[in-house]
């Protein structure tokens, strides 16, 4: 079956079921874990089948500003882009990443839809980061809407701020007993926050970034 950007409840068959809980019970028997987490942005594509799969599942929305989150997928797709048969960098083989990108998930966000024709043909990187940035925001606080009990907001600025507090109520969430290990560490991790110089978005990209900036605010507040 070929590679999905949105994950949906029909892909949640009872084949995928099992193989999904053998392949975590295994995982955590291996690492005598008790619960797994998978640390992936386009996962919040997948929150409907993931909830399918795991009905006790929780799901934490971890937003950054958008211009810091903008230039730092241009600094690591830059840092990090390979040049082998293709193409490799953040936007997968060939921008394979990006094109799924554009035909699964461009055409129903409301504040980009209408730019089909131009982001067809957008080779910036900042650009193509802050489209990605704008899609799974508007996606996550959707989310956030239809299923408030299972999907958490986290703001990274207040996580690096009040990194106990915030910590504890990760913890609080998703029903984890506190660990001070767990706490100590995550203090100390948090103390270097790097800054990325400002980004310089495309005219056509403003209204559609600007506006998701205000629903992140608004909903803060």
């Amino acid at each position: 079956e070929p590679a999905r950007y949105r994950w949906t409840e029909s892909q949640a068959t009872q084949t995928v079921a099992r193989r999904a809980h053998r392949l975590y019970h295994s995982y955590l028997t291996l690492s005598l874990s008790r619960r797994v987490l998978e640390k992936n942005p386009d996962m919040t594509f997948r929150v409907h089948c993931l909830r399918r799969l795991f009905p006790d599942a929780r799901f934490l929305f971890l937003v950054r500003d958008g211009e810091q989150t903008v230039a730092s997928i241009n600094h690591w797709s830059r840092r990090n882009r390979r040049q082998t048969q293709a193409v490799e960098d953040w936007w997968g083989v060939d921008n394979y990443k990006w094109q799924l990108l554009l035909h699964e998930i461009l055409p129903s966000e409301p504040l980009l839809a209408h730019l089909q024709a131009e982001l067809q043909q957008e080779q910036a990187e900042i650009n193509k980061a802050a489209v990605e940035w704008i899609v799974t925001v508007q996606e996550g606080l959707r989310l956030l809407h239809e299923f408030p009990e299972q999907v958490m907001l986290l703001p990274y600025e207040k996580l690096v701020q009040s990194p106990a507090e915030t910590l504890a109520a990760i913890c609080g969430f998703c029903a984890l007993a506190k660990d001070q290990t767990f706490l100590t560490y995550g203090q100390q991790a948090l103390q270097n926050n790097r800054l990325y110089p400002a980004v310089e978005l495309a005219d056509y990209l403003q209204p559609a970034f600007r506006e998701t900036v205000k629903n992140l605010e608004d909903i803060q507040q």
